[in-house]
Formats: structure tokens, C-alpha cells, sequence
């Protein structure tokens, strides 16, 4: 098997300006996800509205893969659950992804798939896409970071 490095798509649906999927276009085995989770969707705080918008930018995300003769895979399971399918296909050597900000079903999703990529010797790489600045002790300096990464060059559409 061939080591692979997943891109997730997670909230941040979209090709420019995106860090993590232009880290992980930079490896020659690589396939790009979006996962469906029940635990997710079916959470009080879910709206269909979202919803609606998650599908819709899908579809033009995978309009854009087909252009470019990939592919955009999409799985309708538990997070870890379609990390586990993938890893008994595949070797999964690193997953890409955003940082995740959202409540407390999302907090405990992320720590079970850190386990899971810990247990199973996946590095996960998470890149910050927002202005939350995880584990931060206090909000000292979190301005400065935050002018500092707004500044920065935008990034075009990598080779997908």
C-alpha cells in the first residue's frame, strides 16, 4: 500500500486561499474528503440551511476536481469510522485539515480522531483558518497575531 496524505474538507470549503489543501497537493499521493457526520448533522445546532449550503458548495468543489481530472470523495459515516475505512484500504501517513471551532460535540469528535491518528501513527496537521487562536492562555498579543496572519499574501487554487 502507498502511503496517502487526506485532505479534510471540513468548514472551510473552499480552493483558494486555503493553506492546508495547498500543503496537502503538494504530496503526489493524495485524495481530498468530505465527510458527512451524523454526529454533526443530527446535533440540535445544525441547521438545514447549512446544510443546504454545505451541498451546494460540494457540488461546485467537485465541478472544480472533475475539471482538473480528480476527484472530491465524499462519505455519509462517523468521522473516525471513514478514517478507519480508509486506513484498512489505504496507509494514511498524514491527514490535512482546519482547525475545527464549534461546540462541544465537535471538541470531542477532534479528540477521538486525535487518538485514533495517534494510535494509528497519522500525523494530523491542522492549520488555523479563522481569527480563534486555540489554547491560548490569555488574549495577550492575540490582536498582533491575528493583523500579522491578515496580512499575509493570499494563496491561488493549488494543483488538485
Amino acid at each position: 500500500m502507498k502511503d496517502l496524505t487526506l485532505f479534510w474538507f471540513r468548514r472551510d470549503l473552499r480552493l483558494s486561499d486555503n493553506i492546508a489543501l495547498t500543503i496537502a497537493s503538494q504530496h503526489v499521493n493524495s485524495a481530498a474528503i468530505y465527510i458527512y457526520d451524523p454526529e454533526i448533522i443530527l446535533n440540535s445546532d445544525f441547521s438545514y440551511l447549512h446544510f443546504d449550503f454545505i451541498h451546494d458548495s460540494l457540488i461546485e468543489l467537485d465541478k472544480a476536481f472533475s475539471q482538473k481530472g480528480s476527484h472530491l470523495n465524499i462519505y455519509h459515516n462517523r468521522s473516525v469510522d471513514v478514517l478507519k475505512t480508509i486506513q484498512h484500504q489505504y496507509s494514511i501517513k498524514r491527514l490535512i485539515s482546519h482547525q475545527q471551532t464549534g461546540n462541544w460535540v465537535q471538541f470531542n469528535q477532534d479528540k477521538q480522531l486525535s487518538d485514533y491518528c495517534k494510535k494509528n501513527g497519522i500525523e494530523w496537521l491542522e492549520f488555523q483558518s479563522n481569527g480563534v487562536i486555540r489554547d491560548l492562555k490569555d488574549r495577550d498579543g492575540w490582536s498582533k497575531r491575528w493583523n500579522s496572519d491578515m496580512k499575509k499574501k493570499l494563496l491561488s487554487v493549488p494543483d488538485i
